[in-house]
């Protein structure tokens, strides 16, 4: 249920501009930091999957999730795999555990990287 959810395809999908930005960094002069890339990482996928959570409960509010016009993969909610609120708690959840993420990397990126995880926070849950 909760894999469904969750979306994998897209958390794939969603940290290759990272990838791509630490391989264009990557010379003989500088080198990525693999600890720091691995938790940039783990906050972009977290992200994605806030925002995961955040369009199956706004598809399901608007209802737009009628399965006989659904393109895509199945809505955990209008399946009855997963309650509304569970999911407004895994959002919340979630977004704490993100919020611990990103002390660490706005420290030592400082306030662009606050500004762009800001952006990428209601982005997250803009729905």
């Amino acid at each position: 249920r909760w894999i469904a959810a969750l979306r994998p395809p897209t958390l794939l999908a969603s940290i290759t501009s990272i990838a791509a930005g630490a391989l264009a960094f990557e010379s003989p002069d500088q080198r990525v930091d693999f600890g720091w890339l691995a938790l940039t990482f783990v906050a972009l996928a977290t992200l994605q999957i806030v925002a995961n959570l955040v369009n199956d409960y706004g598809d399901y509010k608007k209802g737009a999730d009628d399965e006989s016009e659904r393109l895509g993969p199945p809505r955990v909610i209008a399946m009855g795999w997963i309650t509304p609120e569970e999911i407004k708690k895994a959002i919340d959840a979630i977004l704490r555990f993100e919020v611990v993420l990103a002390v660490p990397l706005c420290l030592r990126g400082g306030i662009g990287v606050l500004c762009l995880g800001l952006i990428g926070v209601a982005g997250a849950i803009w729905d």
